[in-house]
């Protein structure tokens, strides 16, 4: 008679939405932990709805060995990107057409009138360049 302490059941449907929850936060967690560790090179499958979501069948990868902190830009027609490493120009096929290694920190690149520039933000190293060779090293 005295106090009895009842328990109610656990409600199945809470425990299954709790589990599914769990599921999808730690696939998520291990999803952006692969995104990290391979600096931001993923792809999404090409199978079942990835496929159908996917709008042009002939889409281009382009590999820029510049290391860590990658930036792009288009340089008439042609793709230019400046990391940690240098820079780094491929044409539309993928073919490198030029490559200049030197060493950055905090890249950043502009492109204007056939011409870029790559520059370490906070540094002293700077190179001007078209899609085919260095105009200026400073």
């Amino acid at each position: 008679m005295g106090n009895e302490t009842t328990k109610k059941p656990d409600n199945w449907k809470r425990k299954l939405a709790r589990g599914t929850f769990a599921l999808i936060f730690i696939v998520t967690l291990l999803y952006i932990a692969y995104a990290l560790i391979s600096e931001g090179e993923l792809s999404l499958p090409q199978r079942g709805l990835f496929k159908l979501l996917s709008s042009d069948e002939n889409v281009r990868e382009y590999h820029f060995d510049v290391g860590r902190s990658k930036v792009l830009a288009d340089l008439d027609g042609a793709v230019a990107a400046a990391g940690s490493l240098g820079v780094q120009v491929l044409d539309l096929s993928g073919n490198e057409r030029l490559r200049d290694p030197f060493r950055m920190y905090f890249p950043a690149i502009k492109t204007s009138g056939g011409k870029a520039i790559a520059y370490d933000v906070g540094g002293t190293v700077v190179r001007v360049f078209d899609h085919m060779r260095v105009i200026a090293s400073m």
